[in-house]
This record gives structure tokens, C-alpha cells and sequence, in this order.
């Protein structure tokens, strides 16, 4: 009986299981959670969209728009519920090379659209609700771009995605990241790459997607740019180059780039400037305050000038030719700044500001009894004269001078050529060194060579200052909108074409080859040991200034699209165009090589003088 009753139990234990089966099967989690894993990606790479998620207890079920719902285990797995909790930061563990498939999932998470899988590899990726959601965002951050002032993050709104520049951020030029779903993604048509694109611009992003079909988004970036706002008494039109019309100018600065003024108010009166660029679609402005003020930082002063820069489709040259002209030294360099102009209201376009350039404590200076010269091809002034290489001179202060004034500087500039026609013009006492300042002429020559402008061969736009018993000097320079590759009719000078090569200011004036000024002055070998000497000097900084460019334009590019948006001629010859590239970059890329171009050629041969 007591053996009976010791085998009693597991006689019980073997019917039991004899009526009742059970499974010895073993429950893997870890085999669990790779087959979830396996199925979210699934559903990733395949034309499936989120349902929802239902979580009881630590069972999370993930349903889909077919198929069967996926199962996960919250101890095996985070599960975040977005709508109540931030989304978690992804970061790269051991696996941080593993491609997208073979990462496994460290996170998963969800709001009332998407959801969200974070990878080991510190990638994530998300599947939306529907085909329209199948970009979540852009970011534009600051890791990527040192331009940035803060990390950038848009989020469409319909297909739409907008959002502004922080402050203190420089430029357009910029690296985005996106977080999307689908097979591939275009930015205007061209496969996404890493590298940084233009976004001063609409910018048109379509996303193919896996299950056929394509959808496409509208990014557009905004800023606070400067903006000069003229209007005119009456909303008079500006039409004349000499009579003035009265208003009211407003100018701001909200992000305070230019200097610590935000805003300025204030009476003037404006008319036209300019010659060949009066007449084009796009005016240039002279105006004139009521009173001193001090603009973005620059003396004060009553007279400032709007540059159009209509044929300059980088709108840049005239920008970088001061660069030059401030990199060499001369005794006064126009400040230029950027700026959106509004004239009554209608939007005008891009121009620059600049000062005007006239005689004064902060500008060209000079005494009561000095001289301020321009060289020019038209007489627009009441006194000039021609000397006897033909060089128009025209007297820009004193405007009216008396005839012994006109007789002695028309006698001291014949007398400059005299001494270059002859044999010892580099004599120190009867030569040219004792005629003019010689470092002025050679920066002179620099920035005009460089930059080959064509109107720089003593033709026009080219201005000197002569004290009594001083030296002929050229104290700044003007006008290179068809400077650096943007003049087509070079051709017309024999022996010379429209590319970055050939010494131009060197061996040519308006009367033709081999004449004017730096042809006799490259004659005195002691003139090209200083030209040579001060071209190495400058070398270095002209070398950075060339790989400056393409940041210009990237703090250019919003005002320079909408200017474009206004003045519809990327795609169209405007004189005198040499190349037409119909694209923003594309012309500030052509501007860039010119200029290095002709900068690494120049060194090359004065290497070789």
C-alpha cells in the first residue's frame, strides 16, 4: 500500500498529460524580436502605410494598411508614445557602419501619423499614414553648415515647406538632411548628393515611391534682408538724369548686418546716374539726404548712389572689385553693401548701395586748391580737355575752374606724357617719378588688369587727383560691372578676345595697341621690378579673395532670386553678356574660375618678367 502511494502521483501526472497535451516547443524572445524586426522593415521597404498602435500591458501591436499587425514585447523593445513624450534622440552604437537592413531596431515610436523606428546603426526611419506625409522634415544643422547660427528644422504644411534664416546666419549655400520615406529623392530634378546646394531660391523636392507614384514639395527659405524704400512726393516717376525728385527714404536693416543702425527715416531727393546703364530696364538711382547721415556704418554724408548692376548677373563684380581695391591699398575704397530697393511700394530688384564719390573728409581728399580728374569718354562736365595722347580730362572739383587752372593741369599732365616718350623717363628728376605717385599708378594697374576691365584703358571711368606742386594719383576706383568676363567686345581691340588671358591695361589705350600710359611705363625696368614686387605682396590675399566668391553669393542668393523673379534675364543676353548659363550659381561659378583663372595666368607670366 505505501509502495502504491508513492507512485501514485506520477501515475496521475502521466494521465494528466496523457488527456491534456502541452508543448514542449521553447518560446525564444530573441527569435521573437528578430521576426518583429524583420516584418517592421518589411513593411518599411514595402508600399504599406501606418494604421495605428495598441498597446495592453507590455504587448504592443502595430498595424498596418494590410498584412498582419506586428507584436512587440515593451520589456524586449522602448516603445515611445510621441503624442505624450518627446521622440528619442538617435545615436549610433557598435553598428554605426551597418547598413539600414541589417541594424536592428533600438526603438520604436509613434504619433497620430507616423512611426518611427529608431536603428542601432543611429538612423531612423519612419512610415507615414499616407503617401503625402512621406516627408517629415528638412533640417539644415549647424554641424553641417558653420554658417548656420542655430540648427533649421521645416516641416511641411500641405506640400509646402517654409522656414526663415536664423539671425547672424550667413548664407544660402547650405547642406540638408532629409528624413523621408521612398525610393529616391530629387532636388529640382537632380538626385540628392552631399553636398551644399543653393536654397536663396524655390526649391522643388519630389520623393518616388516604393509602391509606384511619386509625391513633390515646395522648400522655400526667407530672411531679413537689408531694404531701402524710396517714395516720391506724389509718386512722381524718376525720369531724368539731372533733375532731382523729393521723397522720402526709409532704410532697414532688422538683423543689423551691416552695422548697429536697424533703421533710418528720412526726407531726400533722387533722379537717375549712370551712362549705358541708364538706359537699361533696371535704373540705377544718384540720391541726395536732407541731411548728413551715417548708413550701415559708413560716414556720414548727404550723397549716395543705388547701383543696378542690371548686366552683372551675379550682381557681384562691382563687390569684388572693391575687395580688390581695398586688399591693394587705395587711399579710398567705396563701401558697398547689398540691399532689396522698393520704389513706392513695386519691388525694384537687388542693387547696391555705395557712397557717391565726391571730394570730402572721408572720401576723395583733398585741399581747396587740388583738382579732382576723370578720365571719360562723353563730356559731361563743363571743363575738361584732351591731352596729347588723346586722353579725355574732365574736371569734376572745382567744376567751374578758371582757365589758368585749366592751363596748368593740362600743362603738367602733356608734360607727364613728354617724359614717358623719351628715353630717360625713368629719370628720378625729369622722368615720370617725378610726376606721379608711383604706388597709386601700380595698385591702380593691379586691380584693373586683374579684374580686365574694359573701360580702364584710359577710356572712361578712370579718376586722378592733382594738388599744386603734387603728384598725379589715382585715388580709387569705379565701375567693373563689365569687368571679370562680362564684356564680349574685347575682340575689337586687335590681338586681344573675351577670355581670361592677355595683358590688356598693359599694352592698350582707347587710341589702340602698344599706346597710352602703362605701355611706356612697362618700358622703365625699374616700373616693372615695382609692379612685379608689389604683385607678390598681394598674391596671398587676392588668392583668398577668389575662394571667397561662392560665400558672397551665398549671402546674396535669396535677394539675388527674388531680383531674378523681378528681372527674368538668367536665360537671356543682356549686353554685353559673354556667356548665358541661365542659372544663378552657374553665372557666380563663372565669375569664380574667371577671376582665379586669370589671377594663377597673371602670376604665371610676371613670375617670368
Amino acid at each position: 500500500m505505501r509502495r502504491l502511494l508513492t507512485y501514485l502521483p506520477g501515475v496521475i501526472l502521466l494521465a494528466f498529460l496523457l488527456v491534456f497535451p502541452v508543448s514542449c516547443e521553447r518560446t525564444d524572445p530573441e527569435a521573437q524580436m528578430e521576426e518583429a524586426r524583420a516584418a517592421l522593415m518589411s513593411n518599411y521597404y514595402s508600399a504599406k502605410y501606418f494604421r495605428k498602435v495598441e498597446v495592453t500591458g507590455d504587448k504592443v501591436e502595430i498595424t498596418f494598411s494590410s498584412g498582419d499587425p506586428v507584436i512587440l514585447d515593451k520589456t524586449r523593445v522602448k516603445v515611445v508614445d510621441c503624442r505624450i513624450a518627446p521622440l528619442p534622440e538617435s545615436t549610433p552604437s557598435q553598428d554605426g557602419n551597418v547598413p539600414d537592413g541589417n541594424a536592428s531596431i533600438s526603438w520604436v515610436a509613434y504619433d497620430y501619423h507616423y512611426l518611427y523606428l529608431g536603428l542601432s546603426n543611429g538612423h531612423m526611419l519612419l512610415i507615414p499614414d499616407s503617401p503625402e506625409l512621406s516627408l517629415h522634415t528638412v533640417s539644415f544643422l549647424r554641424e553641417d553648415n558653420p554658417s548656420l547660427s542655430e540648427d533649421l528644422v521645416l516641416h511641411p504644411s500641405g506640400n509646402i515647406l517654409t522656414g526663415k534664416l536664423p539671425a547672424g546666419s550667413d548664407g544660402f549655400l547650405l547642406k540638408p538632411r532629409f528624413l523621408y520615406r521612398g525610393k529616391s529623392l530629387t532636388l529640382d530634378g537632380v538626385p540628392l548628393k552631399d553636398e551644399a546646394l543653393d536654397f536663396g531660391k524655390k526649391t522643388s523636392c519630389r520623393i518616388d515611391l516604393s509602391g509606384g507614384g511619386s509625391v513633390s514639395y515646395t522648400i522655400i527659405l526667407t530672411e531679413d534682408f537689408p531694404t531701402v524704400r524710396i517714395y516720391t512726393d506724389g509718386g512722381a516717376a524718376i525720369v531724368s538724369k539731372t533733375d532731382y525728385v523729393t521723397g522720402r527714404i526709409v532704410i532697414d536693416d532688422p538683423e543689423r548686418r551691416y552695422s548697429e543702425m536697424e533703421h533710418y527715416e528720412g526726407t531726400m531727393k533722387i533722379r537717375g546716374r549712370g551712362n549705358s546703364t541708364w538706359n537699361m530696364p533696371k535704373k540705377p538711382y544718384r540720391i541726395k539726404l536732407d541731411k548728413k547721415v551715417s548708413i550701415f556704418g559708413i560716414p556720414e554724408d548727404k550723397d549716395w548712389v543705388l547701383l543696378a548692376n542690371y548686366a552683372d548677373k551675379t550682381l557681384l563684380r562691382n563687390a569684388v572689385a572693391m575687395r580688390i581695391s581695398d586688399i591693394c591699398g587705395m587711399s579710398w575704397t567705396p563701401a558697398i553693401y547689398q540691399v532689396e530697393v522698393y520704389l513706392n511700394d513695386e519691388y525694384q530688384g537687388c542693387y547696391a548701395f555705395s557712397e557717391h564719390k565726391k571730394v570730402s573728409a572721408s572720401r576723395v581728399q583733398l585741399t581747396s586748391e587740388g583738382n579732382y580728374l576723370e578720365i571719360e569718354a562723353g563730356i559731361d562736365e563743363p571743363a575738361w580737355f584732351r591731352t596729347g595722347m588723346n586722353i579725355l580730362i574732365q574736371f569734376k572739383e572745382p567744376e567751374n575752374p578758371d582757365e589758368g587752372r585749366i592751363a596748368s593741369v593740362k600743362g603738367f599732365l602733356d608734360a607727364f606724357e613728354e617724359c614717358l616718350l623719351t628715353e630717360g623717363r625713368g629719370d628720378p628728376v625729369t622722368g615720370y617719378p617725378s610726376r606721379i605717385d608711383i604706388p597709386s599708378f601700380i595698385n591702380q594697374y593691379i586691380i584693373q588688369e586683374l579684374t580686365k576691365n574694359i573701360d580702364a584703358d584710359l577710356f572712361k571711368s578712370q579718376f586722378l587727383t592733382l594738388e599744386p606742386g603734387g603728384l598725379l594719383t589715382f585715388p580709387h576706383v569705379w565701375d567693373f560691372d563689365l569687368a571679370i568676363g562680362n564684356c564680349d567686345y574685347f575682340s575689337g581691340h586687335p590681338g586681344m578676345d573675351n577670355s581670361y588671358r592677355g595683358w590688356y591695361i598693359r599694352n592698350y589705350s582707347q587710341e589702340g595697341r602698344n599706346t597710352g600710359w602703362y605701355w611706356y611705363l612697362f618700358k622703365d625696368p625699374a616700373f616693372v621690378a615695382a609692379v612685379k614686387a608689389r604683385w607678390k605682396e598681394l598674391y596671398p590675399a587676392l588668392e583668398a579673395l577668389g575662394e571667397d566668391i561662392p560665400a558672397m553669393a551665398s549671402r546674396l542668393s535669396g535677394a539675388a532670386h527674388r531680383n531674378f523673379d523681378r528681372w527674368d534675364i538668367l536665360g537671356t543676353y543682356v549686353w554685353p553678356n559673354v556667356m548665358v548659363l541661365g542659372d544663378y550659381m552657374a553665372e557666380v561659378k563663372y565669375l569664380q574660375e574667371f577671376y582665379q583663372n586669370r589671377l594663377h595666368w597673371m602670376d604665371s607670366e610676371i613670375n617670368h618678367w
